[in-house]
């Protein structure tokens, strides 16, 4: 018998899994990243679909199995509708999603970062379009010194962001 868990959770990422599930990647407050099966959610009747969005502040009971977590429910708690009318805000919600992934670890608990990111999510959707890559440049900075980030080779963390934020940049002009 598989043991059923109930938690709050920022959804991250949402990838097809094989014909009609989905996989989820999300931040949970209670047991740090979550990799989960949501079974059937890409059918087109399924209402779980709407509900494991990136950027969604949910609630999910996740049922943990031997092989993989699956998720059983999800209520969504907030939903940035607001974000979703800029493109400007869109990518900087894919930056930050894709950061979150990257500097928490599966198993890894630290009830900071999500309080933190959902608090910044709400900025994110009230804030206006020009002040979005402050809004990058600071959560940035924020989820990388509490994941334990500092100074790397004589650089500091606000001079390794812009060199990493130029690198992007350069790969956007090639493509253009």
């Amino acid at each position: 018998m598989s043991q059923i868990v109930s938690t709050q959770a920022i959804i991250v990422q949402v990838a097809p899994y094989k014909e009609h599930d989905l996989r989820v990647v999300a931040l949970t407050r209670t047991y740090g990243i979550v990799d989960a099966i949501a079974i059937g959610a890409q059918k087109s009747v399924s209402k779980q679909r709407a509900r494991l969005e990136m950027g969604i502040i949910t609630s999910l009971d996740i049922a943990k199995g031997r092989r993989a977590d699956k998720i059983l429910r999800s209520e969504p708690i907030q939903v940035p509708n607001q974000i979703r009318r800029s493109l400007k805000k869109i990518t900087a919600l894919q930056f930050f999603c894709g950061l979150l992934k990257e500097t928490n670890h599966k198993g890894d608990v630290v009830p900071d970062v999500y309080l933190f990111a959902a608090k910044a999510l709400v900025a994110l959707e009230r804030l206006q379009e020009e002040k979005t890559s402050w809004w990058c440049n600071a959560v940035a900075t924020r989820i990388l010194e509490t994941a334990g980030y500092g100074v790397v080779s004589g650089k500091s963390l606000r001079q390794q962001m812009e060199f990493h934020f130029e690198k992007r940049l350069q790969s956007w002009e090639i493509l253009a």
